[in-house]
């Protein structure tokens, strides 16, 4: 059902959605893969249109779950490196363990962060 209408979402509902996913259960988020795979082209799509907090929830989500083909994962890191000022703390929370969930090594970002 939800698949049906994520067209009808803006970016702040889908993140809330998607970050209702990320509470684990015995380690696991819940959400489906099927549902992160169909989700893939419309994050893509609305990419530079989201807020880097929604994203950063977003983010978490695949690196958890360690899903995302590599391009999406090419786009988050490239709104990461444009919005390191804009971070807040919980989107830097977010974004730290995103890194560290895909073994993140590039280390301008990392000190970019840091800083």
């Amino acid at each position: 059902m939800m698949m049906d209408n994520i067209d009808k979402f803006d970016n702040y509902q889908l993140s809330t959605v998607i970050r209702s996913f990320l509470r684990a259960f015995r380690g696991r988020s819940y959400g489906k893969d099927k549902h992160m795979i169909s989700l893939e082209p419309h994050i893509l799509k609305r990419m530079k249109d989201f807020k880097i907090r929604e994203l950063s929830f977003i983010m978490n989500w695949y690196a958890l779950r360690e899903m995302g083909n590599p391009d999406l994962h090419k786009q988050f890191v490239k709104k990461i490196e444009e919005n390191v000022d804009q971070l807040d703390w919980l989107s830097l929370h977010n974004v730290i363990y995103y890194l560290i969930y895909r073994d993140y090594k590039g280390k301008d970002l990392w000190e970019n962060l840091i800083d």
